[in-house]
């Protein structure tokens, strides 16, 4: 099993001492996931001393949930192909020690959750042909992407140089001409769709931050050839969107599914990628430099429309 960056669910087969639960506030996505903890019978009082005084609200989203285990019977939640699929992506944490007797009921309920679990098609993206397009799209990239230096390697080169994040929002149009005038006085970050407008618009970013798996976004690359850019988007883009970036104009930047794990296996390197290349945009800025970060063209909505936000900037 293994989960998604964003939509991920931590099912946790047991509590035991309570320690594992402050090893997962180290996971830099755990604010993202929902963590679902089988409490076994017989852990009522390691679980009651172990939360005293335990700030969770500080480290999760606030969807951490406990789910008293009895017996085996008491998984019925998870008992359906249909509920397994429901789930956008998961962890199954379920080889940390525990009493003998709550050992006992997770050997019991490990075989049917895991049988449910293999039925269910791999969610590594949005689709599992979304997934899988990312694995061996990562996978063709690799000679490029890996030995270049990671996004944790680069945290704070910059010093306290001044980034702005640049999104394609249309607040953007109205900050054309400050671009210009900052190009080279301010490390840029442009989303993809962005990145050959600006570059038509005499305005070079210093970083580029693509994260789809589809031949679709191709054009907003058009002018790599004629550009300083830097690769920092995620590897499972389509080859010939990073190729032309060359080896010495890239950064690596791990897609924080498991399934990735070959290419930036430790959890503290990943990125909080977000929903878009807009807010990787503004992750990579944050890593990057210790200095302030501008947002440009982060609107919510293109116009006030149902659903829209009047406001830009």
């Amino acid at each position: 099993a293994a989960g998604t960056t964003h939509h991920g669910t931590v099912l946790v087969l047991g509590w035991g001492d309570g320690e594992l639960i402050r090893n997962l506030a180290e996971d830099v996505f755990i604010r993202q996931k929902n963590v679902l903890i089988f409490l076994f019978a017989g852990e009522e009082a390691a679980f009651a001393r172990s939360v005293t005084g335990l700030e969770v609200g500080t480290w999760t989203s606030g969807l951490l949930r406990i789910v008293p285990l009895a017996t085996v019977g008491d998984s019925e939640q998870f008992s359906t192909h249909e509920a397994i699929a429901a789930l956008a992506g998961f962890d199954l944490i379920d080889s940390h020690p525990l009493t003998a007797a709550a050992a006992a009921v997770r050997e019991q309920l490990r075989q049917p959750l895991l049988t449910l679990l293999g039925d269910r098609p791999l969610s590594y993206g949005n689709d599992i042909l979304d997934s899988f397009t990312g694995v061996v799209q990562s996978a063709a990239n690799a000679r490029q992407i890996l030995p270049a230096p990671t996004l944790a390697e680069m945290a704070g080169y910059y010093g306290t140089t001044p980034v702005i994040a640049i999104a394609a929002g249309p607040s953007l149009k109205r900050h054309l001409d400050t671009l210009r005038r900052l190009r080279d006085r301010c490390i840029l970050v442009a989303c993809d769709a962005v990145y050959a407008g600006l570059v038509d618009a005499g305005i070079d970013p210093h970083f580029v931050t693509p994260l789809e798996r589809t031949d679709d976004i191709l054009p907003f690359f058009r002018r790599t050839a004629d550009s300083r850019a830097i690769f920092a988007g995620l590897p499972l883009c389509v080859p010939q969107l990073i190729a032309p970036f060359g080896d010495e104009r890239c950064i690596q930047l791990s897609c924080g599914d498991r399934v990735y794990d070959w290419l930036v296996p430790g959890a503290t390197h990943r990125v909080n990628s977000g929903m878009s290349t807009g807010t990787l945009a503004v992750s990579v800025a944050l890593a990057i430099s210790s200095g302030p970060v501008w947002l440009v063209g982060h609107d919510l909505a293109r116009d006030a429309g149902p659903g829209g936000s009047p406001d830009e900037g």
